[in-house]
């Protein structure tokens, strides 16, 4: 009995409409599970997901369980939900063949990805349903633009000040408002004074709201194309002036328990701290988090000054020890690949172009992997030569930033307060 899963996608409520719901889809593919006496071992869904996408989570998810040997079979419903590109297909169909996965679309017997003749079926189909995605693309584009030249509201929501009417923008009574806005940051080039006026005269948005209205290229012919740029040339002088903080570890702190950032906090108006963003948003249902600890941004930098040269010395000393990395699977397939790229261009099914260019992709990659780069390690080394107790207190918060992201690449922080640090 195969060690089966299932993979169900939906991009659109049409595509839900006629037929290809997730519920419609799960019914079918657990009765053909039930009726083959296949052995279920996962369900993925992606919902709301295009099917020219690759990086959909819960397909990488499934992908990441091929590899680990769970998965002997993959069913969906049809060809188009699992790919609607073909380069992607033939990638997903190398890590299968690699980890002797089959896969199979109930609805369309027809494929057979075991035989020669049922990859060709398979490979001009693929061609045919990238196309279609890319024409619909393309098609949904060109409405767009259309309505722009109108001057059409291409959605239901509007920015503060303005309304639709018969599918065009136009000022509303609170108008005037928002001009004022656009003024009084031009006047002082500080998003903090900005929000104060905007409440003080009733228009109730933070700092992020404020931003975006003062952004939004549909107030440009409202308040004036001269207002507006001079609006944007401040934006991009003064980005210093547009946060309320600086905080040093943003971007470098990760979860250790669900891989998700540590979101910068600020506690009694002077205590700066993180926390994971996937626990404490509310809203996060689909990847809740255990981790509901908190860490002050003074401990980490306590944490790292004291251990920093410790630990860069033993990274260091792994890094002189280590072998040389092995290249030669990746070097194979990428051969392998362009073969299969060279059988696709000799049976029409991808032009010159697109067979030059990624034969040059493929080259480009084999040979930086035949001689690898050598890595740079003299900032890790300059640190060890430092002076951190007289060096780290007089750089500024910009500063700090800039040093920790030289050498680090990330800092964990697990639901047991355990801090772990990783080096570029």
């Amino acid at each position: 009995m195969k060690r089966t899963a299932i993979y169900l996608r939906v991009s659109t409520d049409k595509q839900a409409q006629e037929g290809d719901s997730i519920p419609a889809q799960r019914d079918a593919l657990r009765k053909y599970v039930k009726e083959h006496n296949y052995i279920l071992v996962g369900e993925y869904l992606d919902d709301g997901i295009s099917g020219t996408k690759e990086d959909r989570a819960e397909f990488q998810r499934m992908m990441e369980d091929v590899k680990r040997g769970l998965i002997e079979l993959i069913l969906v419903t049809k060809l188009d939900r699992i790919h609607r590109s073909l380069r992607n297909f033939l990638n997903m169909q190398d890590t299968l063949d690699k980890y002797n996965c089959d896969w199979l679309a109930i609805w369309e017997p027809m494929y057979d990805s075991s035989t020669p003749q049922g990859r060709m079926i398979i490979n001009t189909m693929m061609n045919l349903a990238q196309f279609e995605a890319e024409q619909t693309g393309q098609r949904i584009r060109q409405v767009f633009q259309y309505k722009r030249e109108k001057g059409e509201v291409l959605s239901g929501k509007v920015p503060c000040g303005l309304k639709i009417e018969n599918k065009h923008l136009v000022a509303d009574e609170n108008f005037e408002n928002a001009k004022k806005i656009f003024e009084h940051y031009r006047e002082h080039g500080n998003l903090r004074k900005t929000v104060d006026y905007a409440i003080s005269i009733g228009v109730m948005l933070g700092s992020s709201g404020i931003k975006k209205m003062l952004k939004n290229e549909r107030y440009r012919p409202f308040v004036g194309a001269d207002l507006f740029d001079d609006v944007q040339m401040l934006f991009s002088k003064n980005i210093k002036y547009n946060t309320y903080r600086t905080y040093i570890f943003t971007g470098l702190v990760v979860c250790a328990e669900c891989g998700g950032k540590l979101g910068g906090h600020t506690r009694s108006h002077e205590l700066q701290y993180y926390r994971c963003l996937r626990h404490f948003n509310k809203g996060n249902a689909i990847s809740p988090c255990g981790n509901s600890g908190t860490i002050g941004e003074r401990v980490i930098e306590r944490y790292l000054l004291e251990h920093v040269k410790e630990m860069l010395t033993e990274y260091l000393f792994q890094k002189q020890q280590d072998k040389p990395k092995d290249n030669s699977k990746r070097i194979a397939t990428l051969q392998k690949k362009m073969g299969k790229l060279k059988d696709l261009y000799l049976n029409d099914l991808i032009n010159l172009e697109e067979y030059k260019k990624d034969k040059q992709n493929y080259e480009k990659e084999i040979a930086s992997l035949q001689t690898p780069v050598q890595r740079d390690f003299s900032a890790h080394e300059a640190v060890l030569q430092m002076n951190l107790e007289e060096f780290y207190p007089a750089l500024t918060q910009e500063q700090k930033r800039a040093f920790w992201r030289s050498i680090i690449s990330k800092i964990t922080f697990s639901k047991d307060r355990k801090i772990e640090v990783f080096f570029l």
